[in-house]
């Protein structure tokens, strides 16, 4: 063989054998790339699972406070995080469901006009009245006095928990024994034309129409007008108050305010009157004193032997007498500083 031929071998040796080198190296290759592909379709079939979990769950709908104007105000809010992971949910999924996070959100979602609703049946059904707010409350007069409609909804959730936690203050039945006889609606306002009222009892009919300011101290203005609708039970039961004139000074008439008589302006546990006001009338020396006696912490004017704790004794053993739901044996909320 020549020289020639010896080199022309040679090349063509060392071209086969790089050319199956690379083509084992290819097919090596070729098999680890298809190995870690089937690893990379795993992670992603793993990731595709978490992102549609939250389609799997109930949507919430957040509660916050308004701190603006209404102490203790909850209203639905959005949750931005919630939302962000909606979308991409809804992205990734959008050829396998009809149903998106999005709509199964708004669904789920109760607004604030709704929970204001639910809260009034709950009461209603409760303690068997009738209550209106808002736009029901439009064109309403009472005592020559219109009226301010309470137009906010987180305002008016404010009006309707004050008022359930007020009723519940009171014994279990008394509503239902009351209002079999007296039927009663309770309006919840802003305020009256009047600035300085806060509260009316209209008892004209059998159908007794108790409403009540909210701009004011809600529990104040409750549990007075609520005295007032439970003395026309009372006296439709023949109760008559007629040793209430005893238990003041002997000169003291209703209707003359002696601003010295009254324990708001003194603070004196010897007054006769818990405040001015209650100097105009039977009817409201009861109904104020009434409020002291619903009060969370007890006034010094309650304490035992003195001139309105005789009062409130008086009233308690009263309420005992007329009120079926009420007991001797039972000490009610208006009788615990007694």
């Amino acid at each position: 063989m020549s020289r020639n031929s010896m080199l022309n071998l040679s090349k063509i040796l060392i071209i086969t054998s790089f050319f199956l080198f690379a083509t084992a190296s290819y097919l090596k290759l070729e098999t680890r790339y298809k190995v870690e592909g089937l690893e990379i379709v795993s992670e992603e079939k793993n990731d595709s699972i978490n992102i549609e979990t939250p389609d799997t769950e109930e949507p919430t709908t957040e509660v916050v406070e308004n701190s603006d104007k209404s102490k203790g105000v909850k209203k639905p809010s959005t949750n931005n995080t919630n939302n962000t992971n909606a979308t991409k949910t809804t992205t990734k999924n959008s050829n396998n469901t009809n149903n998106t996070p999005k709509q199964k959100q708004t669904n789920n979602t109760t607004s604030i006009t709704e929970i204001n609703n639910n809260l009034r049946i709950s009461i209603q059904n409760r303690y068997h009245v009738t209550v209106k707010y808002g736009s029901e409350t439009n064109g309403y007069t009472v005592g020559g006095m219109g009226v301010k409609s309470i137009t906010n909804n987180n305002q008016i959730n404010t009006a309707l928990k004050n008022l359930n936690a007020a009723m519940s203050l009171y014994p279990s039945g008394l509503y239902r024994e009351v209002t079999s006889s007296y039927p009663l609606t309770i309006y919840l306002i802003n305020n009256y034309s009047i600035g300085n009222v806060t509260g009316v009892t209209d008892s004209t009919n059998r159908n007794v129409k108790l409403s009540i300011a909210t701009k004011f101290p809600f529990g104040d203005s409750f549990h007075h007008e609520t005295y007032h609708y439970l003395e026309l039970y009372m006296k439709n039961r023949d109760m008559s108050y007629s040793g209430w004139n005893d238990l003041n000074p002997s000169t003291f008439k209703y209707g003359v305010t002696d601003t010295d008589l009254s324990y708001a302006r003194t603070l004196s546990s010897d007054s006769y009157f818990v405040n001015d006001y209650a100097q105009s009338s039977q009817e409201e020396d009861r109904a104020s004193t009434f409020e002291y006696m619903m009060a969370s912490s007890k006034a010094s004017c309650l304490n035992k032997g003195k001139p309105i704790y005789k009062k409130a004794k008086y009233m308690a053993d009263t309420m005992d007498f007329f009120i079926d739901a009420c007991s001797s044996r039972v000490t009610e909320r208006w009788e615990r500083f007694l």
